[in-house]
């Protein structure tokens, strides 16, 4: 596949969930962290950038499988969000796994991350609680009883996330790498 080909099919991923949540009348779900971050992808694909990539990549890392619990506890969805969390996080390990993953991505994608949410406050109705920027999750008030606690968690899970989600790539990179060296020695001898 190549690199337009990637960034089209991630890009239709985002349009496709976009689409229906317009028509399902909750447009504000489009800008959704995991739903952004198959633009992120597709823009490292076509630019060749890892740093783009890498970006998509950690925040679907992260969201995707809160998303599958939250599928799974019975909170409805979109359909088209299968596209973007599972389809978007496949080809996001593709086009990671080819571009690299720069050092620092990890805080670069955390500050990233910090202006959607700023970004998701200012654009979206809090009732939504778009990429949980206005309230405590519900059932986690035990824990956080005040949102400003709740969203420093976040901040550091996140963090925490990337910044080992980075760690496991470049180490997955040098054992492929390592893989190649050998495969390609032993053809040539």
């Amino acid at each position: 596949m190549s690199r337009r080909a990637e960034a089209l099919l991630l890009a239709s991923f985002f349009v496709a969930h976009a689409i229906e949540a317009t028509w399902l009348h909750t447009p504000w779900d489009t800008i959704w962290a995991c739903h952004i971050a198959c633009l992120w992808v597709a823009a490292g694909a076509l630019r060749g950038s890892g740093l783009f990539a890498a970006i998509g990549l950690f925040w679907l890392v992260y969201g995707t499988p809160l998303w599958i619990l939250d599928v799974l506890s019975g909170t409805p969805m979109e359909k088209t969000s299968v596209l973007t969390h599972l389809g978007g996080l496949a080809l996001a390990v593709r086009v990671t796994r080819r571009e690299g993953v720069p050092d620092g991505a990890w805080w670069k994608a955390l500050a990233t991350l910090f202006c959607l949410v700023m970004l998701t406050r200012l654009l979206t109705p809090a009732a939504a609680n778009v990429n949980l920027a206005f309230a405590v999750y519900p059932g986690f008030e035990k824990w956080f009883p005040t949102y400003p606690r709740y969203f420093v968690f976040l901040l550091l899970t996140n963090g925490l996330s990337y910044w080992l989600t980075e760690r496991l790539a470049r180490k997955l990179a040098r054992s492929w790498d390592a893989k190649i060296r050998r495969s390609s020695a032993t053809r040539a001898t």
